[in-house]
């Protein structure tokens, strides 16, 4: 089975989990709805769940509860309140009180080292978070007296930087190894990854699946997106430029099928599209999120594979992952096809639809940790993946320099 991605099967799932959100969210839970519950009853000052599931209620007046149920469930809905009663807790300040206090503190964000502001609903107080707790608290302490915030009524935390949740699904530049790319064959886009950087007769560019174009088989000048086709040229990366045709039959080598020794095609990489040479993203083992900083290094490329080699493929569906090579040069009929894939690696690590293009190495840690020996691309169901070195034949793309800086393959 291929395993390239629709983007109609991507976004069907989205949808679901949308729809789903907006059942969940029929109710007012904001600080908006908050503030309504606040306007019925002066003295509740916000709420949450406890570790015990129970709903747990701040009231300046604890003689106010029955009120206060009566407007959570009238503001917030009745799947809120469940069916026992709330517990309540003193409070300090009222919710709109905390929440006029909240609308002020812009200054305080424009302080360097400050991560965010909050209304802190569990403690019923505001909350302000530090990068790390240091000088900055003394300005912050300042601006809270210039305000008028009282210092007792705001929790500080310590936080860390908080940063945009990258992963390998999304926009990246330098271009390496292991990212989704997308292309479109009529009448659908599909997804798919890039397998790693190459110069092909002195052409930047780079290898991904033949079955990651228009036509497997054949030069359609397909463009590649990475990650995904906006409009006509934005987050366009490359053109395909070489992509043999499949042979219908070739006596003693090929079945009376169309026959390859890879699945591969090489894609010229459009100017002004920065790239990595020899460089394949890095997420944590099992893990789809990147940070677009770690890579592992292209140092040198597979002769021969072994049964039993640990192997690794890194791809924009299920990642990192990681297993051994259970088959050489296996022959293989693709499903629903008439294309035979001759002399393929097999290997037991997982994949999924979109992995398509996949780079296949294996971690050598030599001369340094994180460097990596190319073993092929991958293309199919279990493991299936085409040897480097049948993806630099002749007969398909041909020599190819892959390996990063001050190594020769």
């Amino acid at each position: 089975m291929l395993k390239r991605l629709s983007n109609a099967a991507a976004f069907g799932v989205l949808a679901v989990l949308v729809l789903a959100f907006s059942l969940a969210g029929a109710g007012e839970a904001t600080d908006e709805g908050f503030a309504k519950v606040a306007q019925r009853v002066p003295g509740f000052g916000g709420m949450f769940f406890d570790e015990h599931g129970t709903l747990t209620v701040y009231l300046l007046e604890p003689a106010q509860q029955l009120e206060a149920e009566r407007s959570i469930q009238a503001v917030l809905g009745r799947e809120v309140l469940g069916t026992g009663r709330i517990r309540v807790l003193p409070g300090q300040y009222g919710f709109l009180q905390l929440k006029e206090w909240h609308e002020r503190l812009g200054s305080v964000l424009a302080i360097p080292g400050v991560t965010l502001t909050d209304v802190d609903d569990a403690k019923n107080r505001l909350r302000i978070g530090f990068e790390k707790m240091g000088a900055q608290v003394l300005a912050v302490e300042r601006e809270l007296a210039r305000l008028g915030i009282p210092r007792e009524a705001v929790h500080f935390e310590e936080t860390g930087p908080i940063k945009l949740e990258a992963s390998l699904q999304t926009l990246h530049r330098p271009l390496v190894g292991g990212l989704q790319i997308s292309f479109r064959s009529p009448p659908s886009t599909f997804l798919c990854t890039l397998g790693f950087n190459a110069v092909r007769a002195g052409r930047a560019g780079f290898v991904t699946n033949s079955h990651c174009t228009a036509v497997q088989g054949g030069v359609e000048n397909t463009v590649h997106h990475q990650p995904t086709k906006v409009g006509t040229n934005v987050n366009r990366i490359g053109l395909e430029k070489v992509d043999p045709a499949y042979v219908a039959v070739a006596a003693g080598v090929c079945p009376p099928r169309e026959c390859r020794r890879s699945d591969s095609a090489f894609a010229r990489r459009d100017v002004g599209v920065t790239a990595s040479l020899g460089r394949i993203a890095r997420p944590a083992l099992g893990a789809v999120a990147w940070n677009g900083i770690d890579t592992f290094r292209i140092v040198s490329e597979s002769a021969a594979s072994v049964v039993g080699h640990a192997v690794t493929k890194v791809g924009r569906t299920t990642g990192r992952t990681q297993g051994n090579v259970t088959g050489v040069c296996v022959n293989i009929n693709v499903a629903d096809t008439n294309f035979t894939q001759l002399c393929q690696n097999q290997a037991n690590y997982g994949s999924a639809g979109g992995d398509s293009g996949s780079p296949v190495f294996r971690i050598v840690d030599s001369p340094a940790t994180n460097d990596v020996q190319l073993y092929g691309i991958h293309w199919g169901g279990g493991g299936s993946h085409s040897p480097i070195a049948n993806v630099q034949l002749a007969t398909e793309l041909g020599p190819l320099t892959t390996c990063a800086a001050g190594f020769a393959c």
